[in-house]
């Protein structure tokens, strides 16, 4: 009999030990977590802006990148750092006596506050806001005649501020690393640069403010 009452308190042990390890998992799996130091690199979709980053701007890919990284601060708010931009865009005119070729390059260097909205141990959904600077670098290249393949070079450069919104929706496939969607809007406030007589602007020097959505996927890892 006392046998058989140690065999039972055993069993009793066991299933108490059992319950409590399996209500620790699953609240694990449905707590939000938050954010985790991470970086990330990410390829993208874009909208198209060509007449506003060079006014005759007649191709560019839609592919753009960009890499970020961020900690986190307090609670479910980080801090990150996002480096990236659009393919570059070209255009060209030519005449019997001339030809003339333009390229803009942009590259957004921003500033951002993350706010981890849902998530659990194996995927997050983050929010995301912030500033910074749009350096945007255009080229003209100018030839003297039709066939001539010597160019005249000049170039432009210019830093004004730019904004950035976006979402991050990632799950984790192995350890630390997960891959997921990434969504942006950015306002680039270049402002305007126009031809307006009797000053006459090179077209690869026209430019205007704009705003650009994009949407691609990521890789992530978190720490």
């Amino acid at each position: 009999m006392r046998r058989l009452r140690q065999c039972w308190l055993l069993l009793l042990l066991c299933a108490v030990f059992h319950s409590r390890g399996a209500q620790a998992q699953s609240l694990a799996s449905t707590t939000p977590l938050r954010p985790k130091a991470f970086a990330e690199l990410a390829l993208t979709v874009n909208s198209r802006d060509l007449d506003a980053r060079m006014r005759l701007a007649q191709d560019a890919s839609r592919l753009g990148w960009f890499i970020t990284a961020g900690i986190p601060v307090k609670g479910k708010l980080a801090l990150g750092v996002e480096f990236g931009g659009p393919s570059d865009a070209t255009g060209e005119t030519a005449g019997n006596s001339f030809v003339s070729k333009g390229r803009q390059r942009e590259r957004l260097l921003m500033g951002t506050l993350r706010f981890r909205a849902a998530g659990t141990e194996s995927w997050a959904v983050d929010v995301l806001a912030g500033a910074g600077v749009l350096f945007h670098h255009n080229e003209a290249l100018l030839s003297s005649c039709g066939s001539c393949t010597d160019f005249s070079k000049e170039t432009s450069d210019h830093a004004p501020p730019s904004f950035v919104a976006g979402i991050d929706a990632f799950r984790t496939v192995r350890g630390p690393v997960s891959v997921g969607a990434v969504v942006r809007y950015h306002a680039l406030t270049r402002g305007a640069a126009q031809s307006d007589a009797p000053v006459l602007v090179p077209w690869q020097f026209e430019w205007k403010s704009s705003s650009r959505f994009s949407i691609g996927l990521g890789i992530r890892v978190s720490r």
